[in-house]
């Protein structure tokens, strides 16, 4: 160094200088002695509380083997998704539909016939949603539930075993997260399979595994339409019923002081049996899969679907059906054979759930929203109208506010999320002069649409063949030598054919027996219209008056179904004719009888198709209807 150099460092080196560099680098040593104290404290609490939680999983793990045997009893003996019921009511109030729909999507993730049950979870805020699946979880063992939010690419490193469940609250997906999840609900038998480079650039391939159930809760839905449509529709909505039933709820819970979510013993229970089920491999046979008759085959994923619930009600009943194995079989797959009580308490859980939320893909509040526009309102209505009138109903009141209704009709764009002008054919959002509330002439949005829901239509989505479903046990069988003396008004076909009181005295109740002496397939067969699966009520005269009535589809009958053509304001003793059949005569005297008024024509729209085809108003005037005219046209 030159002599230049060192004066120049030894300039600097003043013992100020001295000092404040030994300063520095003790409260550098320090700080980084509390980091390392910081960083050791913090893993011996991670290490205590993994510990803690290791202990309490395997000390919960005991208590639900220890239950064991109290839930293989149910599982032979008893009614195993009756059970879950109870148990999610003691620690949640209402909201069945959330155990329900979750029990019968475990039990398909142990099915290798099954293509999975998907449900989504949506709803208004404060609606519940999020708290009655954290409550239906609850009943599951922990160790098969992955909660949290997780990037698409981390669905690969912690979904590497079958059958698990992956639950995100309020969830809003990006579109990779998306993406991935929607391969792996089509893949549900299968692996879901990424191509990567590991940290050494080599390449790496990673799996999700088969058959994962994912849980998602939103406000507005996921907002990927093809993602809905992989899932089964949950929608939740406000009722003063159950406010006041919830109030009772929490009430009774903090005069007892109980948890939110306790380790109830009937918990424990529905773990083991949840456990039993999940740790197994089914294969499921419908032996009577033709004899269900869909009325709108069109519906393919909601199919599928039925015949996916009959499947997971099969398997809950495991232990109480035929089963068969295939020797060799790695897997150790067991043959599962459905009954039709199996198919009977699918379709009531189905239709229990809505089956139109499931065919349109559209939440309870939008569907009383629609119902409103075309019922109340006659198919068309103002929008500032519509906020006020929507206001004071029932399902309007506690949020019809201009926003909320504006986001039901037209969905958000910035979400790419639909509402009801995309999602419903006939609806739309015209800009006309109109005058509101009695003011003056405005330029307002007119909404329009030409069809309601048709809610009842898709109650009778799927029907069972009636001649499958077996007796109810309390009525007990005529002997065939009294059947005569017991039913003389049998003896002759024409009188079934002409006489409603006999037939409305046979089958006043349902579930009740009806035996057809000379007109059934065999003296002394019966025919039962129990409430699950069959023919609705109306359907029953029908049946009996129809010798063909068992080969015709369900949903093909001119009372039910989607082609509900029929005349719903004639003689009631008369023999029912379908709108189409009709002249135009007979139209005219539809619209005569129903004093011109929409509401009393029995499926107006399809009256108005036809009435239309038939030349309308333009030509004719109904008879005693001197505007003649088209009520709602």
């Amino acid at each position: 160094m030159s002599t230049a150099a060192a004066t120049n460092t030894n300039k600097w080196e003043t013992p100020e200088f001295n000092a404040r560099v030994a300063d520095e680098e003790r409260i550098s040593a320090e700080q980084e002695r509390a980091r390392g104290e910081k960083e050791a404290k913090h893993r011996a609490a991670q290490q205590a509380a993994d510990k803690a939680r290791d202990e309490e999983a395997q000390a919960n793990l005991a208590a639900m083997e220890a239950r064991i045997g109290e839930a293989l009893e149910i599982l032979k003996h008893g009614d195993p998704l009756g059970y879950l019921r109870d148990t999610f009511s003691k620690i949640h109030s209402g909201d069945v539909e959330s155990i329900e729909s979750i029990a019968l999507a475990i039990a398909c993730q142990s099915i290798v016939n099954s293509q999975g049950i998907q449900p989504g979870f949506g709803g208004d805020k404060g609606t519940g949603k999020t708290s009655s699946v954290k409550a239906a979880l609850h009943c599951v063992n922990p160790s098969w539930i992955l909660e949290g939010s997780v990037s698409d690419k981390a669905l690969f490193h912690f979904l590497s075993a079958p059958g698990m469940i992956v639950f995100s609250d309020d969830v809003d997906l990006n579109p990779d997260v998306t993406a991935t999840i929607k391969r792996a609900m089509s893949n549900f038998q299968s692996s879901t399979k990424h191509r990567t480079l590991d940290r050494d650039r080599k390449k790496a391939v990673v799996t999700i595994a088969p058959r994962q159930l994912f849980l998602f809760t939103s406000v507005n839905g996921t907002g990927d339409d093809q993602l809905k449509d992989r899932q089964f529709a949950i929608s939740y909505q406000k009722s003063d019923k159950a406010n006041k039933e919830f109030v009772e709820f929490v009430q009774d819970r903090e005069e007892s002081g109980q948890e939110e979510l306790p380790l109830l013993h009937e918990v424990l229970v529905s773990r083991a049996i949840f456990d039993e089920i999940k740790n197994q491999l089914f294969r499921v046979i419908i032996p009577f899969a033709k004899n269900l008759h869909f009325n709108d085959p069109d519906q393919r994923r909601n199919v599928i679907m039925v015949y996916d619930f009959i499947k997971a009600f099969t398997v809950l009943r495991f232990m109480q059906r035929e089963q068969s194995h295939t020797d060799g079989d790695p897997e150790n797959v067991i043959t599962l054979k459905s009954e039709i009580e199996d198919a009977q308490a699918a379709i009531k859980t189905y239709k229990s759930m809505g089956p139109q939320i499931q065919a349109l893909k559209l939440s309870k509040d939008e569907l009383a929203l629609w119902d409103f526009i075309y019922t109340e309102q006659g198919g068309e209505v103002s929008f500032p109208d519509l906020v006020e009138r929507y206001a004071a109903t029932e399902a309007g009141k506690r949020s019809a506010t201009e926003s909320r209704i504006r986001r039901l009709l037209q969905g958000r764009p910035e979400r790419e999320e639909g509402g009801l002008v995309e999602k419903v054919a006939g609806l739309t959002i015209t800009q006309e002069v109109r005058e509101v509330s009695n003011s003056k002439k405005r330029a307002v949005k007119v909404i329009k649409c030409i069809r309601g829901p048709g809610i009842e239509e898709y109650a009778e989505f799927v029907t069972i063949d009636p001649s499958l479903v077996p007796c109810p046990s309390p009525v007990q069988d005529i002997p065939k030598e009294r059947e005569r003396k017991n039913e003389p008004h049998l003896e002759k076909e024409g009188s079934i054919d002409n006489n409603n009181n006999n037939i409305s005295i046979l089958s006043q109740e349902k579930g009740r027996s009806i035996h057809k002496g000379d007109h059934g397939a065999q003296k002394g067969s019966k025919v039962c219209f129990p409430e699950d699966g069959t023919r609705n009520k109306n359907e029953n005269k029908s049946l009996l008056n129809s010798p063909n009535s068992r080969k015709e589809p369900a949903g093909s009958s001119p009372i039910t179904g989607k082609s509900m053509d029929m005349e719903g304001t004639r003689d009631k003793g008369a023999p029912q004719k379908r709108y189409k059949d009709m002249s135009w005569e007979e139209l005219a005297k539809v619209l005569e009888d129903a004093k011109g008024k929409r509401e009393n024509i029995k499926d107006h729209g399809a009256w108005l198709r036809y009435w239309k085809a038939a030349g309308g108003a333009s030509g004719k005037k109904p008879p005693g209807h001197p505007a003649g005219g088209d009520p709602g046209a």
